[in-house]
């Protein structure tokens, strides 16, 4: 018995198979595509003839994403990436507080770069990106001294980075 069928004829060839519409293959063949799919198996299939189906590839859509859970039970929230000028803007409040003041050398403004983190448990940045916004916020243009040399007794031109001290505004009372 066939299947009644709306129209097409065989589709040629794709890959080596023949593809035909569902509805020109015999009730025995379908029954036995659909016993596979289902794992159930009948005594009056005809297993001889092969099972030819035109399958059409559906994308399958991503799985959702996991929501991350509340903040409770003792479990702290992620800490946002803190960007270099803030670290920047909290190195000058840290030098503020500790009172260091004058014209610092990379070398030194680094140690108390490293110890402000340490003790704010923060990640340091790339040593570079901090000292670009510390000029930035400081002096705007890069800054450079005349130092001697203890070995050799020459003249080097290096780097400083100023740091002046804090300017406190004094509101009228109205």
């Amino acid at each position: 018995m066939e299947l009644p069928c709306t129209g097409g004829e065989p589709r040629g060839e794709k890959a080596g198979i023949n593809f035909l519409p569902l509805c020109k293959l015999r009730e025995g063949v379908v029954v036995s595509f659909l016993s596979r799919i289902f794992r159930r198996k009948e005594k009056t299939i005809d297993r001889s003839a092969p099972v030819v189906l035109d399958l059409v590839a559906k994308e399958v859509p991503p799985p959702p994403k996991k929501k991350e859970p509340a903040v409770s039970g003792g479990k702290y929230p992620p800490l946002a990436k803190k960007t270099p000028r803030h670290h920047a803007r909290r190195l000058l409040e840290y030098l503020h507080f500790h009172g260091i003041q004058g014209e610092l050398r990379p070398e030194d403004l680094k140690e108390h770069y490293s110890e402000m983190c340490f003790e704010l448990w923060w990640e340091p940045h790339a040593w570079n990106t901090i000292a670009k916004e510390f000029t930035a916020i400081t002096s705007k243009k890069k800054v450079y001294r005349y130092f001697r040399d203890e070995k050799t007794g020459e003249k080097q031109r290096l780097r400083v980075y100023p740091v002046n001290p804090p300017v406190l505004r004094i509101l009228k009372a109205a």
